[in-house]
């Protein structure tokens, strides 16, 4: 945890939060660049068992840039999971903010 005398604002960066925006960005790009498909292809790639939540991490590609931004500089909400974030259903980035306790 490091906290920002400048602005007494606490900096808790969850790297499981950053890992699953970093494999979504990785993952859709492998299908930008025509390495894969689709979600079975990136499972064989990268040699994973579970197709459903590679199918979830593809969909934080149209997460809030307010969220991404905040995941990454460590300011989230300190109850947002992986899980959470997996299954906002919504394209929606006020409703996602909302339903994520951004806002």
């Amino acid at each position: 945890m490091i906290v920002n005398n400048a602005h007494s604002k606490v900096v808790n960066i969850n790297p499981f939060l950053v890992k699953i925006i970093a494999k979504s960005y990785h993952w859709n790009k492998l299908i930008d660049d025509g390495k894969a498909q689709h979600s079975k292809d990136i499972q064989k790639i990268e040699n994973l068992s579970d197709n459903d939540y590679i199918k979830k991490a593809l969909g934080l590609r149209i997460l809030s840039p307010k969220i991404v931004e905040a995941i990454l500089n460590g300011h989230q909400p300190e109850d947002l999971t992986v899980q959470k974030l997996l299954n906002v259903k919504t394209l929606d980035w006020q409703e996602q903010e909302r339903i994520l306790n951004f806002i």
